[in-house]
């Protein structure tokens, strides 16, 4: 017996009934814009031989929505890129200001740019199907916000205040504001927040984490899950997972904090170093291949470096240079089992 075999889709997951209130609402509006699209054909190519890419389309509330009068390339999720097309249906602005008719920047269906905020050069906000809540939502670009260069907003965000997303910086599910700035090729994604005047460049890679006041994080760092504020700086190749680094706390090199570590005053972890379930404050530099672990706490002035291992609640103090001593094999010093060091 020949012919195509039915498809299966009984795996997929039901859509309820707002989901789909706000599909068929899109639908509709898209439909409806095709409609005007054919009987204003002309007056959307005189637009567009004026110099302009989008026409104010219709008032939705407070807001405009937008529709393209040319064809032109944007950039999507990163290094995938599509086309916007004549006639297509964008999303609600302020007004003319809040989107630059140059550049080949864009607002989605979903997204909203507002207040005084902006958006040019070849800047995207962009839109998800469906959010964390399960709803088709958009992100939100307003007050003063800024987002130009190739910056890219997308899925759920908000950016707001005077934050500044630029070059080829990217934004997903997340929320941006006061005076920060995301650039260089930063990713910010996964309900990350980010206040202040906080400063996110360079390749590094942002998630699930708060960061306000004045930090900075560069380079090709890496931060999940925690918290990074104060003058904290996070550089390097560093790696900092499940932790909070604030004050003027530095972490570079190749270091990695790997849970449940507090590292405040002027304290710096670098070089190769682990930290896992310890504190390092004060001026305590931890570096090279030191591990620090185990409830170990380690302040003052102290330095631990080499290879190097201090676990075990145990409290290195005061001036302390620990590297290796001439009872440990192979350069390596390990003091642990509730041992102190304060010399």
């Amino acid at each position: 017996m020949s012919g195509k075999k039915k498809q299966d889709d009984s795996w997929a997951l039901p859509i309820s009934d707002e989901i789909q209130k706000k599909i068929d609402k899109k639908n509709k509006d898209f439909d409806d814009a095709q409609k005007w699209v054919r009987e204003h054909r002309d007056a959307l190519k005189q637009a567009a031989a004026e110099g302009k890419k989008y026409i104010l389309y219709k008032k939705e509330g407070r807001f405009w929505r937008i529709l393209s009068c040319r064809r032109f390339q944007i950039k999507q999720y990163k290094n995938r890129k599509r086309f916007v097309r004549f006639g297509e249906l964008g999303g609600l602005i302020a007004n003319e200001s809040s989107l630059s008719q140059d550049g080949n920047c864009w607002v989605m269906y979903h997204s909203i740019v507002r207040g005084s905020a902006t958006v040019s050069d070849n800047a995207l906000i962009c839109d998800e199907l469906i959010s964390f809540e399960g709803l088709p939502k958009g992100s939100v670009v307003k007050d003063k916000a800024r987002v130009y260069d190739e910056g890219c907003v997308v899925g759920d965000c908000v950016i707001s205040g005077e934050a500044q997303i630029y070059e080829t910086a990217y934004v997903n599910c997340s929320h941006v504001c006061g005076k920060s700035r995301i650039h260089g090729n930063a990713y910010v994604h996964e309900c990350s927040n980010v206040f202040e005047h906080s400063d996110i460049d360079g390749k590094v890679d942002v998630s699930l984490c708060l960061v306000y006041g004045y930090p900075r994080i560069t380079d090709n760092a890496i931060a999940r899950c925690s918290s990074i504020h104060g003058h904290a700086m996070i550089m390097e190749n560093a790696k900092v997972y499940d932790s909070d680094v604030f004050e003027k706390a530095v972490v570079g090199g190749s270091a990695k904090l790997n849970g449940d570590v507090s590292l405040h005053g002027k304290a710096k972890v670098a070089g190769e170093a682990v930290v896992e379930k310890a504190e390092i404050c004060g001026g305590a530099t931890v570096a090279d291949r030191a591990k620090i672990s185990d409830g170990a706490k380690v302040c003052g002035k102290a330095s631990i470096g080499l290879m190097a291992t201090v676990k075990g609640g145990v409290t290195v103090t005061k001036d302390v240079f620990l590297e290796d001593v001439e009872s440990a094999p192979k350069g390596y010093s390990i003091i642990k089992n509730q041992e102190n060091v304060a010399f």
